[in-house]
């Protein structure tokens, strides 16, 4: 045993993996060198995250030029049109980076693609699909499961979803703050009573908007609230809000055909 590999059999199972985290994007070869501790039986959840992970860095370094520039380009193109929220337009490149590529870090952006329009009953199984493989996605992967989840109404599964992502935030030091989505007799929370967030309704970011208070906010905070309907499925509402905006220059009207863009994948949140 060399004095490097005695070093990472004496450490701490939390510093090693903590340790791999970091190291993956900096030195693959010694991450996977200090992986090799990591005991699948005794610490599963750490052993499934790191090792997706590794996969992912292992596969993208094995593609040709000409792969490697499908997976880059659809990878690019696919976020651009997430930022801009044309959600449909993001959900076919990423599915489109897939097809060519079969990298399963695309079928968490599908997923993403279509959380974010409000359909989360058809954006959660890509979301499961990718955390059977772990890799830097995982997080937010599980995030997006438990949400989905909630949002129909399985707390079996949103809290077996919300226990796991709680578990890698607290063992890898992850920066942000996961709020709880049940109350305190550990049932879900009723989604009538939660305020709108602008953020996410499990991220404690952001400042939280009433709709009973909707028409004393300006443009940009009823956009907000629109959108936030549409993920919650209140479709009907959510369309004569929209439709009484009177949008007063380029950027506000932008904004709004933006939303109308993606009214085709909020509607078939509907019928899922």
């Amino acid at each position: 045993m060399t004095n490097n590999n005695f070093v990472y059999s004496s450490l701490d199972t939390k510093k090693l993996v903590v340790m791999i985290e970091k190291e993956i994007e900096n030195n693959l070869e010694k991450a996977k060198r200090m992986f090799s501790f990591v005991d699948k039986n005794t610490n599963p959840i750490e052993y499934q995250y790191l090792y997706g992970m590794i996969r992912e860095k292992e596969i993208y370094s094995e593609y040709d030029d000409s792969m490697r520039k499908k997976y880059d380009e659809y990878l690019s193109m696919g976020r651009t049109a997430l930022k801009k929220k044309d959600y449909s337009q993001a959900y076919n490149l990423f599915a489109a980076g897939y097809d060519a590529t079969k990298n399963n870090v695309f079928s968490y952006y599908m997923g993403k693609a279509l959380f974010k329009a409000g359909n989360k009953r058809a954006a959660y199984p890509y979301f499961i699909g990718y955390t059977r493989f772990g890799g830097s996605k995982l997080p937010k992967a599980l995030l997006y499961t438990m949400a989905a989840y909630c949002e129909i109404g399985n707390e079996k599964k949103a809290r077996k979803y919300y226990t796991q992502l709680s578990y890698i935030n607290e063992i890898f030091n992850h920066d942000f703050k996961l709020v709880s989505p049940f109350n305190k007799k550990g049932k879900l929370k009723d989604k009538k009573k939660r305020l709108i967030m602008t953020e996410s309704d499990f991220f404690d970011k952001g400042k939280t908007l009433d709709l009973e208070s909707y028409y004393d906010y300006d443009f940009d905070n009823k956009i907000l609230i629109i959108e936030s309907l549409f993920r919650d499925g209140k479709y009907s509402v959510a369309i004569n809000l929209l439709n009484e905006l009177n949008p007063s220059d380029k950027n506000q009207r932008k904004r709004v055909q933006e939303i109308e863009k993606n009214k085709v994948l909020y509607k078939n949140k509907m019928s899922n």
